[in-house]
């Protein structure tokens, strides 16, 4: 693991023996408004997030692929929004 993910690990660690509210959450977002990730890190314009759910991502371009609960990817952060994509219909 990198230095700088070791002391954000190590800052989460501190932060949750102070705060009261699960820290956890400040960290979760939904990738593409379907599945629920958390960022771990943030470099530039991607961010490495690890996938909270099954589900299948990609695009027509680079193919499609299933990824499982607990696998880690590098996305570009534009996609992992705040909010999950409310389904119409």
């Amino acid at each position: 693991m990198s230095n700088n993910l070791l002391k954000f690990i190590i800052g989460i660690e501190l932060v949750k023996m102070i705060t009261p509210i699960p820290i956890e959450r400040l960290f979760e977002r939904f990738y593409l408004g379907k599945f629920k990730v958390r960022v771990l890190e943030s470099v530039s314009n991607k961010s490495y997030v690890c996938f909270l759910e099954k589900g299948i991502v990609g695009n027509k371009k680079i193919g499609y692929r299933i990824v499982e609960k607990g696998e880690a990817l590098f996305v570009y952060t534009r996609c992992c929004w705040n909010h999950r994509r409310v389904e119409l219909g």
